[in-house]
Parts: structure tokens; sequence; C-alpha cells
């Protein structure tokens, strides 16, 4: 027996090769003179006073390299750069709520209410980004240690820092990427708009269902619910729980099927009633009838209403 995936996978990180430089797609926290800093330089950008807040390195690997220093021996000298740059990690339910807000899906008591198709829509898309195989700008990192929940490197959001702060940077490193990843990252950078030979979680014991179902407890957790409809959407009144939502959602499309089961139950009254009555309006077939056996009258009546109603 299978159970559905509670977890991503950590299958995009790696030990970096060298523990005294930093490499493209390491994972930074944003604490201590590294955060003051950025406040400095970026006051715009939200600092939550007790919010951890993490960073992605954009810069290429080879810049970043520090080789050993032809000044003092046993030390590492300077990167080849004179600044580097960075961009903003966001937490995936922030991002997504971003994504649905940015396409006009209004909350209501909590919850993004969506119709079907459109639920369907965006379970596709977050599970193409989960896996990243979607995005050109967004790239997924998955729970890990030092970065507590699932994640979006934004990558058109950058920053950049002088060289100085180099070792702040590496001091705060918290993950990093396979070289393969890495490779990905200045892929997409590189706006080469094809996909990298880069493992995904099929190769990681993932089926697609597992892929799904996980991207379904995200969208729960994010309150993004299938709806059904727009009629189920405008009557909708205030919930308290996505389980709350799915159990009116079914109540709705029962009421709804209901609803059009007794509409053509209505119908093929109506229809039958014609029938029949045009049959025994008819002197000559009242005759004819007449000289039926019942069974063969049954199966008169039986005929005429097939072909008004095909389904009986």
């Amino acid at each position: 027996m299978s159970y559905p995936k509670n977890k991503v996978p950590e299958y995009i990180y790696a030990e970096p090769e060298d523990l005294g430089s930093l490499f493209q797609g390491d994972i930074i926290e944003v604490t201590g003179l590294f955060r003051l800093r950025f406040k400095c330089y970026y006051p715009k950008i939200n600092h939550e006073p007790y919010e951890r807040k993490f960073a992605m390195v954009l810069s290429q690997s080879c810049d970043l390299a520090r080789r050993p220093s032809q000044r003092e021996a046993g030390k590492l000298g300077e990167p080849n750069l004179s600044h580097m740059v960075i961009c903003l990690i966001r937490p995936l339910q922030s991002v997504l709520s971003r994504e649905l807000e940015f396409s006009g899906a209004k909350k209501k008591s909590g919850f993004y209410l969506l119709s079907s198709p459109r639920y369907d829509a965006t379970l596709s898309k977050t599970s193409r980004l989960i896996n990243n195989s979607e995005a050109k700008n967004l790239f997924f990192l998955p729970k890990t240690k030092g970065l507590p929940e699932d994640s979006v490197a934004l990558l058109n959001v950058s920053f950049s820092f002088r060289a100085s702060c180099y070792q702040e940077l590496l001091n705060h490193r918290v993950a990093s990427l396979k070289g393969e990843f890495r490779a990905k990252v200045g892929f997409l950078l590189a706006d080469y708009y094809g996909r990298v030979a880069t493992s995904d979680l099929g190769e990681h014991n993932w089926t697609q269902k597992d892929l799904i179902t996980y991207t379904k407890q995200v969208l729960k957790k994010a309150g993004v619910v299938d709806a059904a409809n727009d009629s189920f959407i405008q009557k909708a009144k205030n919930f308290k729980s996505v389980d709350e939502i799915d159990a009116a959602v079914a109540a709705f499309l029962a009421n709804e099927e209901l609803k059009k089961y007794n509409e053509v139950i209505k119908e093929s009254r109506k229809l039958a009633s014609n029938d029949l009555f045009s049959l025994i309006g008819d002197k000559t077939e009242i005759v004819r009838l007449q000289g039926l056996s019942q069974i063969q009258l049954r199966k008169e009546i039986s005929q005429r209403l097939k072909k008004v109603i095909p389904d009986l």
C-alpha cells in the first residue's frame, strides 16, 4: 500500500565542493550584519523583524571562486568580481498567493474559490513549478535543513552587493545546489528558453500521481479550492475550512444534477404525452390497438416511448 508523499525529496541539494567559496545557486539566510546591509541598501524590500529571510546567489561560480592567495601562503584570495548578485527567495505559499492575486483571483472568507477549469490550470502550473519544469523566472526549492519550508527563488528579483560582503554571505550559507542544478539556474538566467538536462522528481521515486497529490496539499494549505463553477462562487457564504467548502461544493453539484434530472424527466413526460395523445387521437389506430393482445400492446407502447426517449 502506497501513502501520499508529504515532503519533496531534497534531490537538488549537495554539499559544496569548497567550503571556502560561494557557488551559483547557494542559499543564504539574510541575517546578522548582512540583513542590516540589505535593509540599508534596499529599504523598500519588506523585512519583518521576526521573519526569516533567504536569498540565492546568482553570480557565476567561476567568478565567485576564491583561489589560493599568491601573497599569503595558506590563505584564499579575493573572488574575480567587484559585485555579487543575489535574488530573493520567498515561501511557496506566498508566491502562490501573489500569482493568484495577479491573475485576478479574489479571496472570499479567506479562501480562493476557483472554478474547476481554473483550479485544474492552477494545479497543473503549480505541479510543474514544484517539478522545476515550467517557469523561467521561478526556481523551486524544497524544504531542507536551514530552509524551513518549500520556497521559490525569484530569479528576476535581483540585487547587487559589493564583493566585500563575500564572507558575510559565506558565513550564512545554509544550502548548496548540485552541479546540474547550478547549471540550470545559470541556463535560466542566460535566457535560453529550453530545458536543461537535469533530473526531476520522476527519477526520485515520485510518480505523476504523487506530484499531483502533493500539489493539491500545497494548494489546500494556500486556501485554493476547486469551487466547481461561478454559480457556486457567487452564492458562496462564509466558510471556516477547506473541508467545509468541499462539502458545500459536493452538495451544490448534487443539487445541480438533481435539477438537470428533473428537467429531463419533465421534458420526457411532455414528449411521451404528446406522442401517446397523437396515437390515441387517431380512430384508425384505436381500432388497431384494440385488436392487439396485452403483450403486443405493451410492446407497441414501449417501442413508441423509446423513439421519444432513446435512453429508456
